[in-house]
């Protein structure tokens, strides 16, 4: 048997269909790459990143995803909640607080500048 027929590229046609790499993360996944998102000096609450990632009554479930995280490159300090309190950190709920003061989110006194749901 001639093996090199076997391989010839020209035999098979395989249909590739457009790939779209986002419906394909976990929902674990798509949380970390909506809150990477969220710009300095704003934030999304708990409830609309679950929204964004699919499931909106799984607000819970993206604070007990969020808990978990420790990479400094996902900055889960900027996920509130609905109610406008700051929620919890895994690091601690003033370095959140300080966290959320330099990016201009919240003002010295610890007031929101610009939280509109």
């Amino acid at each position: 048997m001639n093996m090199h027929k076997l391989f010839e590229p020209n035999l098979i046609a395989i249909r590739i269909q457009a790939w779209e790499p986002y419906t394909m993360l976990s929902f674990t996944q798509k949380v970390y790459h909506i809150v990477r998102k969220i710009p300095k000096g704003e934030v999304l609450t708990y409830k609309q990143v679950a929204q964004k990632a699919g499931n909106s009554l799984a607000s819970r479930a993206v604070g007990s995803i969020l808990r978990k995280n420790y990479d400094p490159e996902i900055p889960c300090h900027r996920v509130v909640r609905s109610d406008g309190a700051l929620g919890g950190y895994n690091r601690g709920g003033a370095l959140k607080k300080g966290m959320l003061i330099k990016e201009g989110f919240l003002n010295s006194q610890g007031e929101h500048n610009n939280f509109n749901i």
